[in-house]
């Protein structure tokens, strides 16, 4: 019985590092640049139904909280606008969000996004300060130390606002592919 109790005092104190080490991996600041696919369904006088690019920047800091859960904090902004119809355009996308994670090995993590966001919508005549929430899932893989990918879908829906006598109503769907760095 001792020697059983040995032996796995010794397997757990090598399997224990190398597992908490599969979250470190992933821990730390990390910038990300990425093009991001929009669709658009909005609604102000008519319907909109509509897909634009852009693309956008992400910082981010990771915290492990155990041998495979990561928690993200960070913010994303667009670095270009995009049509939302025709005759106005989403300008000045930002959003702060809270990404918890899960490392699948000491390369790949799958993770949930819900972010607080927000907008300008700008149109031939005015424009409009917008803000709602996102959620979302991704995916980050690392190809060395310190450079990954990464690939996530958001649904952001913004709060509905009145221009005039009209409701302006718009939901985004954001595709978004990236390359990072961890520092």
């Amino acid at each position: 019985m001792k020697k059983i109790l040995i032996a796995a005092t010794i397997a757990a104190a090598f399997a224990a590092p190398q597992a908490f080490a599969q979250a470190k991996n992933f821990e730390g600041f990390s910038i990300t640049g990425a093009l991001n696919v929009n669709n658009n369904k909005g609604e102000a006088v008519s319907a909109v139904d509509r897909t634009e690019s852009n693309i956008g920047a992400v910082a981010q800091y990771d915290i492990a909280l155990g041998q495979s859960f990561v928690l993200g904090f960070g913010a994303s902004m667009g670095l270009s606008d995009f049509n939302i119809a025709s005759d106005a355009k989403l300008k000045n996308t930002y959003s702060v969000f809270v990404a918890p994670g899960f490392a699948v090995s000491n390369n790949a993590l799958v993770y949930g996004k819900i972010a607080s966001v927000s907008a300008k919508a700008e149109f031939t005549n005015s424009s409009l300060d917008i803000s709602g929430l996102g959620y979302g899932i991704g995916a980050r893989y690392f190809s060395s130390k310190n450079v990954f990918f990464q690939a996530e879908y958001m649904s952001n829906k913004y709060d509905d606002k009145k221009i005039g006598t009209t409701t302006f109503k718009n939901q985004t769907g954001v595709f978004s592919i990236g390359v990072g760095y961890k520092f």
